[in-house]
């Protein structure tokens, strides 16, 4: 793993920290690793989004995630 993926994997998991106090904060965060992802695609990363998108469920932050990843796994 390289610099670039730790920090996608980091970016989410603060994400899912975040969510229970501050769901646009975690949104935002969540924004943050899916721009690195665009940057540089680490599949593994994309791992923890089920996590986020758990955290965010009772949101409309959930759906917008899932099309930020769709967008992010679209060929």
């Amino acid at each position: 793993m390289n610099a670039v993926a730790d920090t996608a994997v980091l970016l989410f998991d603060l994400a899912v920290a975040q969510a229970a106090g501050d769901a646009d904060q975690a949104f935002a965060t969540a924004g943050q690793a899916c721009d690195v992802l665009d940057r540089d695609f680490y599949a593994t990363a994309l791992k923890r989004v089920p996590a986020v998108r758990q955290a965010l469920r009772h949101t409309p932050y959930a759906a917008e995630l899932d099309e930020r990843v769709r967008a992010l796994t679209a060929v």
